[in-house]
């Protein structure tokens, strides 16, 4: 096995050969482990130092979110949440490129939440987001029929709102965002009523 180490995020990435859970062309969609805790936080830093910058503390981006990631990321897939589903989307060689966080069922008006959607900012726009979501939208409408998805976005983040809309998530409401170092900015909550419409 040969470790990888992202200099830009001070991070090891380490691939993984394991069994996929879904086939897409060339992108493996699978199961996330506890051995891929550190891969799934350098996704995660890398992406809110793109997505985020402006909207979160620089002082954030440029060293806390390391470490800050790496603690949730090793907590969450050490001691799984109930209904935590977490995917990993891998090219060919195997090479994480994102992941995807959900709880099923968890709100009892919106139903079940992405809590987060990540893509290397360079591998964004071929596809692999939408994927990522349609196939959770398939776990979750087996475990919770006739219950929808939700999830958080910043309205600062424009290009994250285009792409939820395209997948036909609409808003339904605005807040702050709890994350400390967004400084209260504002979040908009997007809802699809039914998960099969990510499947259109």
């Amino acid at each position: 096995m040969r470790l990888k180490l992202n200099k830009s995020i001070g991070i090891m990435v380490i691939p993984r050969q394991i069994p996929e859970v879904e086939l897409m062309g060339a992108l493996h969609i699978r199961n996330a482990g506890m051995d891929d805790a550190a891969n799934v936080a350098a996704i995660h830093c890398a992406s809110w130092r793109s997505a985020y910058a402006g909207i979160l503390e620089q002082s954030f981006l440029d060293g806390a979110i390391e470490a800050d990631r790496a603690a949730l990321w090793h907590n969450r897939l050490a001691n799984p949440q109930a209904e935590q589903i977490v995917l990993i989307a891998e090219e060919t060689p195997v090479q994480p490129i994102g992941f995807l966080c959900a709880f099923g069922g968890v709100d009892q008006n919106w139903g079940s939440l992405i809590d987060n959607i990540h893509v290397l900012p360079s591998h964004r726009g071929q596809g692999s987001g939408a994927r990522l979501m349609q196939t959770v939208a398939t776990q979750l409408a087996s475990r919770h029929p006739g219950r929808g998805i939700h999830l958080w976005v910043f309205e600062a983040n424009e290009a994250g709102l285009r792409f939820y809309e395209r997948l036909g998530g609409k808003v339904v409401e605005q807040d702050t965002s709890r994350i400390p170092a967004a400084k209260g900015a504002a979040v908009l909550r997007l809802h699809w009523p039914d998960p099969h419409r990510l499947l259109d």
